[in-house]
């Protein structure tokens, strides 16, 4: 069976339950006893990755792919270009030819009707460089150059990474308290998503999703399994996306998961800012906070305690 990131839970922390019926397009497929192109073909390739025992964060600097893109190829989210399967088979130590007839059923699929689908006759040539696929978000990367640093300085964190929330209607006065929470959630449904790392005060480590480790806190390195888009929904609360896996931090109880993004309580969150402007991650569901500590990351019950602060 291969592991998907939509089957993914903190590692020690319990097992995620099935299917909750707000999967969309997928859970339909599978229910009906049908796999679309797209999926047959990222299921082969994701199981030829587990196979060669090679990690999606070594890959990608061997293939020339963006850690986003080739999560989501993976996933079947995307059909990836010919030349892409080609150059990933041969890392992984495969024959191209052998998932040929995949691939095409699958960039078949993504053609709108009524146009013809673009030939297939010939693989394009892989030893030239141009024909090497490349990534457009690299340069993203050197941002992070400061968010590392700035981990290893411990309380500098908090002022690299703002989180720019304001409450809903007018803004309560600010407390006398340093640690009072002033401000509740800013991008308001209308506003742009914000698309920005969590990293903890204590440890010093990013909130993290991959498809090799499933949700976990990680060491900050600037990929984008880091990179969680904040999206406000109408009735006030947020979606927390992962940027490189397109999965949304969900709880199951006081079980961290990530699954398909939802307006469920279980899917939805509530993200406040601090004077220090650290902020706190709390569930719609349970009430319980997002919080990490050398024992790992978890669901607790809010308090006021740094483990659950995060920059």
């Amino acid at each position: 069976m291969v592991l998907t990131c939509w089957d993914g839970v903190v590692p020690g922390r319990g097992t995620a339950r099935g299917s909750r019926g707000d999967g969309g397009a997928l859970a339909a497929e599978e229910r009906a006893g049908e796999v679309a192109p797209a999926k047959q073909l990222g299921k082969a390739l994701r199981a030829l990755q587990q196979r060669s025992g090679r990690t999606l964060r070594s890959l990608e600097a061997e293939v020339l792919i963006s850690d986003s893109s080739l999560s989501r190829y993976l996933q079947g989210v995307t059909v990836p270009p010919w030349a892409t399967v080609t150059h990933l088979c041969r890392a992984l130590g495969a024959d191209p030819s052998e998932y040929r007839a995949l691939w095409e059923a699958a960039n078949l699929s993504q053609t709108p009707s009524g146009e013809n689908p673009p030939s297939a006759a010939a693989p394009p040539p892989v030893d030239g460089g141009d024909s090497r696929p490349r990534t457009a978000q690299r340069w993203r990367r050197g941002r992070w150059v400061t968010a590392a640093a700035g981990v290893l300085v411990g309380g500098v964190v908090g002022s690299l990474f703002t989180v720019l929330v304001a409450a809903p209607g007018p803004e309560p006065a600010r407390p006398s308290s340093g640690s009072a929470a002033v401000t509740g959630p800013a991008n308001k449904p209308g506003r742009s998503d914000a698309v920005q790392p969590f990293i903890n005060r204590v440890t010093g480590k990013c909130l993290d999703h991959s498809l090799d480790h499933g949700l976990r806190t990680y060491a900050c390195n600037g990929l984008s399994y880091q990179r969680w888009t904040v999206h406000a929904l109408p009735d006030g609360t947020q979606q927390l996306r992962n940027h490189a896996t397109g999965a949304c931090l969900r709880s199951e109880g006081m079980t961290l998961r990530t699954g398909a993004c939802a307006t469920a309580a279980s899917a939805t969150w509530s993200v406040r800012t601090w004077a220090d402007e650290a902020v706190t991650i709390s569930s719609t569901e349970t009430g319980a906070c997002l919080e990490d500590s050398a024992s790992g990351l978890r669901a607790a019950e809010c308090g006021d305690t740094t483990r659950q602060r995060w920059g």
